[in-house]
Parts: C-alpha cells; sequence; structure tokens
C-alpha cells in the first residue's frame, strides 16, 4: 500500500521513517491530528481533586496494548506493599461467559488471578468521550503499556488534559509527550513501569516536580527549597 502511494500523510517521525524506508518515491506530508471536541472544552487535571493511588487505562483488549506487563508491573507494586487500584475501560472480563472470552482474556484472568490483583482490577464498560475526560482527571496516572504505537488517541488525550503520564517508549510516542512532564519506559520493562507508577503515586504534586527536576535553569538552591 505504501509503495503504491504518491502523497502520505503523516505525524511522527515513525511514520516518517517508515514512509521513507518502504515508499521512498512517496512525498510525506505532516498532518497533526485533532481529537474531539469535548477534550478541548474541558477542565484540567488537578493532583488536589484526583482519586489517589489510581491508575487508569484506556484500553486492555488485545495484547499490543500491553496489559499483561501492567499487571506484572501492578504485581510488583503488590509485592512492596503500594496501595493502588487500577481502573479499565472496557468490557469487564469477570462477567463474561467462557464462551465469550477469547485467548487474550483466558491469559489476563490467569495473571489477574495468579498475581492475587482481583480486588484490584475494576473496569468501567464502553466509554463516551465525557466519561472518558472524567475518568481521565480522576486518575492519579494514566498509562499507555502498548507495544507498538504510532500516535496514540489516548496519550495525546492524557496529555492535553494535563494528567500524569507513563507511557511505553514506542512508535512515535516521544514525539507527542516529553519526560519533562511524563515517564518514557522499556516496553518490556515491567519493572521500570512499576517504579515509576510508585514514584507519581508517592510524589504529592508530581507535574510540579518533573519540571523542577529535568529543567537546566532550576539551581541546586532551588531544588533545596
Amino acid at each position: 500500500t505504501l509503495k503504491s502511494s504518491h502523497y502520505i500523510f503523516g505525524r511522527t517521525r515513525w511514520d516518517k521513517a517508515a514512509v521513507k524506508m518502504y515508499a521512498p518515491k512517496a512525498i510525506y506530508l505532516e498532518s497533526k491530528e485533532i481529537l474531539r471536541k469535548e477534550f478541548y472544552e474541558s477542565d484540567k487535571w488537578d493532583y488536589s481533586s484526583c482519586e489517589k493511588n489510581t491508575i487508569f487505562v484506556s484500553q486492555s483488549g488485545y495484547p499490543i496494548k500491553g496489559f499483561h506487563i501492567l499487571l506484572e508491573a501492578a504485581k510488583i507494586l503488590l509485592d512492596n506493599n503500594v496501595d493502588f487500584k487500577i481502573k479499565v475501560a472496557g468490557a469487564n472480563l469477570f462477567e463474561k461467559t467462557i464462551i465469550r472470552l477469547n485467548n487474550y482474556d483466558k491469559y489476563i484472568l490467569k495473571l489477574i488471578y495468579k498475581y492475587r490483583l482481583k480486588d484490584k482490577i475494576f473496569y468501567l464498560g464502553q466509554l463516551n468521550a465525557k466519561e472518558m475526560i472524567n475518568e481521565y482527571l480522576k486518575a492519579n496516572v494514566f498509562v499507555s503499556a502498548s507495544s507498538i504505537e504510532n500516535s496514540p488517541n489516548s496519550v495525546m488525550e492524557a496529555a492535553i488534559l494535563g494528567v500524569p503520564i507513563v507511557s511505553s517508549n514506542v512508535g512515535g510516542v516521544s514525539d507527542l509527550i516529553s519526560e519533562e512532564k511524563s515517564y518514557l519506559y522499556q516496553a518490556d520493562s515491567a519493572m521500570m513501569l512499576a517504579s515509576y507508577l510508585l514514584e507519581l503515586i508517592e510524589t504529592t504534586n508530581h507535574s510540579d516536580y518533573r519540571y523542577k527536576y529535568n529543567s537546566p535553569k532550576v539551581t541546586i538552591a532551588e531544588l533545596i527549597e
């Protein structure tokens, strides 16, 4: 498909690289993505009004979204006596009949029970834009654990609302958000994901903290203060 195209629109260095490698004769045009209008009109995230220790996930239904990696990270948190809960947009696996469970569903349920996470996982069902915004704003942190992405809507939605983000560093994600206000981790490293989640959960004003921590303009004296 790429090789037969004369003009290709893209948004990130990841898709630009794909065009360069697989369709070098095509003309690449940059085109930013527009989110649903509700996200531009919404209030912004505020630590004082979020549900502390709450992790929000927008998708978990198929393997490339990496929910199994998040469960491995959750086990690490649980083993370290960290208080947390994970809220997941999508169908409730606990309520599905066995005949409606696909292989990945079965694998996820196996991990949940193996890691003793049943009381930590809360499925929210299908959510519309306003319901999604409500969950973003209530979350302590948003997680995108995908093994492959280009410009994921969920990450952009969390970012425009100001929600603290922990995301796998895949595809074009690093073009959408910076580590100044977010954490990017190696996609298969549950340990790094757990570490960043713990840091955000334990920091009372983590957005401001991340900004000061990464800014070269801040002096040692200011950091001590």
